[in-house]
């Protein structure tokens, strides 16, 4: 499920103005025309208050069709993960209207995609083809960077939208030919919600968390989904490197539930209750500018009795970045 929702509107499909962007705009020579190919590339994230991800600029292989672009994400590096679904979390679907196969289209996020500090393996799924950069024989990857963030790229791997990260055509290195377009809080002092983390998944499979922007002087509200008790406790804190039980991520192995990382500092606790497996809470942000710029984390522990000895799992972990 899109953690984001697609909104085909006027307004999403004209690209807003970013104030930066970073390129590895080559001219395409390559591609996968048929399905839903899914270009990977790596995004290191250094600007320690994150970005927001407005749109991108990319080659499709059909031309004059409207077309998405899924972006999915997990930590770390994409690479040997290309062809294993369960790593992987969609975070937001892009798009657009294309143009011709030789030249750009823009893909619109209907809402920024937040993207805290780190490091990511990143996927876009193209539903309308892929056209990008071969590199031949070479095994040479390519990186750009400027003062925010570094793109390695790349691989592409055959695929469809009903089924991503299944293909059987995985073609490596290859370059995303594009650019993405962002705004940081220097630059607007806009807020951010975006995953971090991945969680692990229960007896209804993974969990989610889904909010909105955290603005000043506004009613912040985030839902958990795939509650099998339809409840959980949201844990909300101010770091994911450490906390009271020591660094993070904190492995729930030794209490019972194999593979479950904690990734939040549980600085304020909160028990949810909600109804046909979902639940819903919030908080409201004082209109302090002194707030700006704050960075919190959530993720929640999952109620599941019977699936293993903890009886609860961990969602995915997001990061809110509190703005004006």
């Amino acid at each position: 499920m899109s953690r984001i929702p697609l909104l085909m509107t006027a307004a999403v499909l004209a690209a807003p103005l970013a104030a930066q962007s970073i390129s590895e705009n080559v001219a395409p020579n390559n591609g996968l025309t048929s399905g839903a190919p899914t270009v990977f590339l790596d995004l290191d994230i250094q600007n320690p208050l994150g970005i927001n991800l407005t749109h991108l600029d990319t080659f499709c292989g059909v031309p004059a069709v409207p077309f998405t672009v899924d972006i999915w994400l997990k930590q770390d590096h994409y690479l040997t993960f290309e062809r294993v679904p369960a790593a992987w979390t969609k975070v937001a679907t892009a798009s657009g209207i294309s143009t011709t196969t030789t030249t750009i289209s823009t893909a619109v996020l209907p809402t920024p995609l937040y993207l805290p500090p780190g490091q990511y393996g990143v996927g876009l799924q193209h539903s309308a083809g892929a056209r990008y950069q071969g590199t031949g024989s070479s095994t040479i990857l390519t990186t750009v960077s400027n003062s925010d963030l570094s793109m390695t790229l790349g691989a592409s791997l055959s695929s469809t939208l009903a089924a991503p990260f299944t293909g059987t055509s995985l073609f490596a290195p290859r370059k995303f030919s594009g650019t993405l377009y962002y705004t940081t809080y220097l630059g607007n002092s806009g807020a951010g919600f975006g995953f971090f983390g991945p969680g692990c998944p229960g007896s209804m499979g993974a969990s989610h968390l889904t909010g909105n922007l955290p603005q000043l002087g506004s009613q912040f509200s985030v839902t958990i989904d795939r509650l099998p008790l339809s409840a959980a406790i949201l844990l909300t804190g101010f770091s994911r490197t450490t906390s009271q039980f020591g660094p993070l991520p904190l492995d729930l192995s030794i209490f019972g539930a194999p593979n479950c990382p904690g990734r939040v500092s549980p600085d304020v606790t909160q028990f949810v209750v909600g109804a046909n497996n979902i639940a819903n809470t919030g908080f409201f942000i004082p209109n302090d500018p002194s707030l700006g710029g704050v960075q919190l984390y959530q993720q929640a522990f999952v109620l599941d009795p019977g699936f293993n000895s903890l009886g609860a799992v961990m969602s995915d972990a997001v990061a809110l970045l509190l703005g004006l």
